[in-house]
């Protein structure tokens, strides 16, 4: 990919996550504005600092809407620790959930990355089955979370309508009273307006 532009690049990531060629190019848009990398679009991802390729990573990230992140510690581009640091600071992307798998066995490596922001943190080398159990509760919460959003904001929908309209309703009463003692009494309209 090194000879491709950034905007190559993630039209190339586009392709392959199957986004239809009519969302394409606003998705990339989108991506590039939260990353802040729409200055970078005609870069070669080669001439890109260190800096610039992890945002590019992340946004390649973005475009694919993931359900979980599986990530390494230990990354080409970038450290997995601070795609997840970043991710974490995003209001849209922090409820993806991560498990960090990677070759650092120490306990304050584990700390380190449970405190950044990754739900599991998984040690190579690793039992299959183990991990399809973690990967499978992690989502299998995700959706319960979700589901949990959507609940409440179904709830909000119903009754904030009325909370907003009781305040409102007292506020006409008061205004058309107002307006109906100010027709008798032109006084009253130059006290209280």
């Amino acid at each position: 990919y090194e000879d491709l532009t950034a905007e190559e690049y993630l039209h190339f990531f586009a392709a392959a996550y199957r986004i239809p060629l009519s969302k394409r190019r606003n998705t990339i848009d989108d991506v590039l504005a939260l990353t802040d990398l729409t200055h970078k679009l005609k870069s070669p991802v080669d001439s890109l600092s260190r800096g610039m390729k992890q945002r590019l990573s992340l946004a390649r990230i973005l475009m694919h809407d993931p359900d979980l992140l599986l990530l390494d510690w230990m990354l080409p581009d970038m450290s997995g620790l601070e795609l997840t640091r970043q991710l974490k600071r995003d209001r849209d992307l922090q409820e993806i959930p991560i498990i960090m798998l990677t070759a650092r066995v120490e306990e304050t490596d584990k700390l380190i990355g449970l405190e950044i922001g990754a739900d599991d943190y998984v040690t190579k080398p690793y039992q299959p089955d183990d991990l399809l159990k973690t990967i499978a509760m992690r989502l299998t919460r995700a959706a319960m979370v979700n589901d949990v959003l959507r609940q409440q904001q179904r709830f909000l929908a119903r009754v904030l309508p009325h909370e907003l309209r009781t305040p409102l309703s007292l506020i006409k009463g008061y205004i058309e009273t107002l307006l109906d003692g100010a027709k008798n009494d032109p006084e009253v309209a130059t006290r209280f307006l």
